[in-house]
């Protein structure tokens, strides 16, 4: 099932949240682990659907909230950021790529909700691979206990590239 919200800054932008979740059927055509086909596995996607203010800490945080909520919910469930160089985002850091820009971003929204939450069972694992001389980073968000399966998640994907 796919899940969808929208969060508003203070200028009133929105930004829409898009988790698309695989399910058995999809992730059946790359493994047949079946660790990684009984989790809950969602792409997660930000996407501005209006204004063109900066999204800043609030929003991120507001964010990491629904998603801490999400997983809380159902433990068994891994998010997936991939940060692409599909388009460019206002940074001060300009010898950062864009993507490499919103990797950091996510790092840093993940880390700040997790220290101030008191949540100490979730972990971040960060994975960088090049394409078509670019590089993509991306994100597996879940508890400890799947460090194992999104590892094993990774090599299958990495492999496939």
């Amino acid at each position: 099932m796919d899940i969808s919200f929208e969060i508003r800054n203070e200028k009133d932008d929105i930004i829409c949240v898009v988790l698309s979740y695989y399910d058995a059927l999809s992730l059946g055509s790359i493994t047949t682990n079946p660790a990684i086909l009984s989790l809950n596995i969602y792409d997660v996607t930000l996407w501005r659907k209006s204004g063109s203010g900066n999204v800043g800490h609030k929003v991120l945080n507001a964010v990491c909230k629904k998603l801490m909520e999400i997983i809380k919910q159902s433990n068994d469930t891994i998010f997936c950021f991939v940060c692409d160089f599909s388009t460019d985002v206002p940074r001060r850091h300009r010898d950062m790529s864009p993507q490499e820009y919103r990797s950091n971003l996510f790092t840093r929204m993940f880390e700040s909700f997790a220290r101030h939450n008191d949540v100490y069972d979730l972990v971040n694992d960060v994975n960088i691979y090049e394409d078509n001389g670019e590089k993509r980073y991306f994100h597996f968000i879940c508890s400890l206990k799947y460090l194992n399966e999104i590892h094993t998640l990774r090599d299958i994907l990495m492999e496939s590239k």
